[in-house]
Order: structure tokens, then C-alpha cells, then sequence
């Protein structure tokens, strides 16, 4: 069962979103942006009448570079850094504590969005040495790549506006395939954000908009493979969150976010059985501001 696990992470990650008028993106080629994100979670899982919780505790660091900026949208590299992943409790699962750090020198995304943050298109890009791992490490890589980078870092502002309690609102529909190549089978998100404009704040020295995350649906359905048999994934969810967005450049300074999960796995092979699943994860992620040196001492 470790695909459920990494699923909800990736839930999460695919449902954070997203004197001015609205906020919009301004950048400029080479423009890079740091971040250290953070997630601790905890799954629930009662089988047979026994229950079993597992947590992972996540870290790790990621840029975004933008590689050009012109009429026709703005063209940005994703890349995660290294990563931390402290597992406990899925001995059931066939796999002891351990603590798991990946680097993913080879993963990275290419992104291109409008100035309002509409992603128009979205590539998943590895190197060599990323198809070279431990099974461990495929599990740990799962949550830098499958577009979880991207949906965290690039908000749609279509519709926003710096007025206070104005409201917008953003669908998605994702598909996520589990396992290297979807053998783990494919959990479709349907959600519908709503972002409030909640004032102006000043963050780490910058101006920002205060917007406040809240789920309006989000509904999970699918279907996973474990130990030869498939089973059916339904569920639905609550997210409510904080993010502060720079009004200069449009970029997130730093989000903190709530989600909790309720899910069932149905099994009718080679017996019926229905399985449920309880999951709280909170992520919170900050931009990592470059360190500036002091001026030399004159001689």
C-alpha cells in the first residue's frame, strides 16, 4: 500500500494553489527563486478491525529558473533539490523505519504560463541516473515530480483581484499515474479552489497579498494495483490554508496548508472488502532568500 501514501502527498501538492489591480506574474530571464518546503503527514488505515497509522515527515528544497519571458508566455525549469523523507509505521507494508534522502539532481519540470498564471503547458523531464534507484528512492522521487513542483509554485491569478474579500476561484482535473511507468495504477483529482484576497501584509521585507485557501470539492477517484489485485480508490477532502504572494514579482513568499483526506480502497477479488483511510497532512513552504554579504573592509 505504500502508492496511497505518496498519492495523498501528491494530492496535496496538486491542490495548493494557487498598488496593483490583480495579481500577475513579473518576471525577467534568469530570474531564481529558492524554496525549503516541509510536510508532515499521518494515514490511518483500518483493516479487518485493526487500525494501523503510518507518518512520513518530508523536507526539501527546490528553484524555479526562468528561461524566457516573451508574447507568448513565460518558460520556467522546476528543479528539486535534495530530499528528506522520515517513514514510520508501514511495517505492514513490508517496509521498516527508515529515513530516505534522495537527491534529484536529474528530475526537473518545464513549465510555460501566461502572466496570470495559466499553465499552458507542462513536461516532466529525467535524466539518466534518475531511472537508477533504489525502490525507496522511486517512492521518495514520486513527490518531486508527476507536476506536485509546479502546481505548489505557479498560482492561477485568472480572475483575482486586490480588493478585500474579492474571491476567485481555479477547477483542476489531474491524473496522477502511480509507480514508474503507471503500473501502480491512476488516481484522478477533481478539485475546485477558492482564493480570497485577505489584505496586504509586509513578509521577509516584501510587499505581499494575503490570500486565503479554501476547498470548495475535492474528490478522488481511481484505482491501484497491490499484490496482483486492483482496487477501486474514492474519497473526497478539506483543505484550508494561508499563502503571501510578492505583488513585485507575483511569486509565493510562503504558504502554509491544511488537508485532510477521507478515502475508502474496495477489493472484490479474491474477497470483498472495503478498506478505509484517514489522512491529515499539513505542508508549509518558504522562499529562501539569498544571504547577502557584508562590504569589504577598506585596507
Amino acid at each position: 500500500m505504500k502508492h496511497f501514501f505518496i498519492t495523498s502527498i501528491i494530492v496535496l501538492f496538486g491542490v495548493i494553489a494557487h498598488a496593483q489591480t490583480k495579481l500577475e506574474y513579473k518576471l525577467k530571464p534568469n530570474d531564481v527563486y529558492s524554496y525549503a518546503s516541509s510536510t508532515k503527514s499521518k494515514q490511518t488505515i483500518t483493516m479487518m478491525g485493526n487500525e494501523n497509522t503510518t507518518s512520513a515527515n518530508a523536507t526539501s528544497t527546490l528553484n524555479i529558473q526562468v528561461q524566457s519571458v516573451d508574447a507568448s508566455g513565460i518558460v520556467a525549469k522546476v528543479t528539486p533539490g535534495e530530499q528528506t523523507i522520515d517513514v514510520k509505521g508501514m511495517g505492514m507494508m513490508g517496509m521498516a523505519d527508515t529515513t530516505l534522502t534522495v537527491k534529484n539532481e536529474d528530475v526537473y519540470e518545464t513549465i510555460t504560463f501566461t502572466t496570470d498564471g495559466n499553465v499552458k503547458s507542462q513536461v516532466s523531464e529525467k535524466g539518466k541516473s534518475a531511472n537508477i534507484r533504489t525502490p525507496a528512492a522511486r517512492i521518495a522521487s514520486q513527490v518531486a515530480s508527476g507536476g506536485a513542483l509546479s502546481k505548489m509554485l505557479i498560482l492561477d491569478y485568472t480572475g483575482s483581484k486586490l480588493e478585500k474579500g474579492a474571491s476567485w476561484t481555479k477547477q483542476m482535473n489531474d491524473t496522477n499515474k502511480m509507480g514508474e511507468n503507471g503500473e501502480g495504477g491512476k488516481i484522478i483529482t477533481t478539485s475546485s479552489m477558492k482564493y480570497t484576497f485577505d489584505g496586504m501584509v509586509d513578509t521577509l521585507g516584501m510587499k505581499c497579498a494575503r490570500i486565503l485557501i479554501r476547498s470548495e470539492k475535492l474528490i478522488i477517484d481511481g484505482t491501484v494495483m497491490q499484490m496482483g489485485n486492483e482496487l477501486s480508490m474514492a474519497g473526497d477532502g478539506i483543505v484550508k490554508g494561508v499563502g503571501y504572494v510578492e505583488l513585485a514579482t507575483g511569486m509565493q513568499v510562503s504558504s502554509q496548508v491544511k488537508t485532510e483526506l477521507d478515502q475508502r480502497l474496495s477489493m472484490t477479488q479474491p474477497m470483498q472488502m472495503e478498506i478505509p483511510m484517514a489522512i491529515d497532512v499539513d505542508a508549509t513552504f518558504s522562499r529562501v532568500m539569498a544571504s547577502k554579504q557584508p562590504p569589504a573592509k577598506k585596507k
